[in-house]
């Protein structure tokens, strides 16, 4: 997900640190936020980043810089804090209370609610979903919830992860001060976290996925310039 939200800009992942390379950024995905603040995702590395000037932040772990600014000290991404959409979260984690289909998705997987997903099922193998469709039905058999599970989740992850990244490379507002988009509109990959509802880092409902908005795609060519778009996308005003 994240190699797709920044098609067209000269930006690689790796799932591992790299040998051919003496700087790069680092971004951890972790399980409970050790900030204890409920954040879905935080980059802490320290202060914005404009035109990607600094080429080894790490987004994730402590960062004095952030600890003496005021801001969270530890970043990357968080997935227990996901459970914040959830009706019925455990008790470290506080729901917010904005009705989704996040119960619908994961109830049936979760240790609390349902059946985790068994070593045998997954060396059996886990469908590959390319969409959600399949899993807005309520009457889908096992098989396809715990598809439907690893898929969203990883929808989850990966929007957030491209969120950090971006902030980690200047966005928004790459040349002003704001941290998100201003105001709210639909399927903006750099608003603010209440402004980005479950369905839409989902991808489900019809909802998403989010993209970088105008001015900052426009950036982000700028700034890591000589990938080729493989596909047309249609990109919301950062206005």
């Amino acid at each position: 997900m994240a190699a797709r939200d920044y098609d067209g800009v000269a930006l690689e992942l790796r799932t591992d640190p790299p040998a051919d390379f003496a700087l790069y950024s680092e971004v951890d995905i972790e399980g409970p936020d050790p900030n204890d603040l409920g954040l879905l995702g935080n980059d802490n590395s320290p202060g914005k980043d404009v035109d990607n000037q600094r080429l080894f932040d790490r987004i994730g772990g402590s960062a004095a810089g952030s600890q003496t600014d005021g801001f969270p000290g530890f970043g990357g991404v968080f997935v227990e804090s996901f459970l914040v959409y959830s009706a019925h979260p455990p008790a470290r984690v506080q729901p917010i209370g904005v009705t989704s289909r996040f119960d619908d998705i994961f109830d049936s997987v979760r240790p609390d609610s349902g059946m985790p997903v068994s070593a045998l099922e997954a060396r059996a193998g886990i469908a590959e979903l390319t969409d959600g469709a399949a899993c807005l039905d309520r009457g889908r058999d096992r098989a396809t919830r715990v598809a439907c599970a690893v898929h969203v989740l990883g929808n989850l992850i990966g929007s957030t992860l491209s969120h950090e990244l971006g902030h980690s490379l200047g966005l928004a507002d790459p040349y002003g001060t704001l941290a998100h988009d201003p105001g709210d509109a639909d399927n903006r990959l750099m608003d603010a976290g209440g402004a980005r509802p479950f369905e839409e880092r989902a991808e489900l409902e019809g909802r998403g996925p989010a993209v970088f908005c105008d001015d900052e795609y426009a950036y982000l060519r700028r700034v890591l310039p000589g990938a080729i778009a493989t596909r047309a996308v249609s990109r919301p005003s950062c206005r």
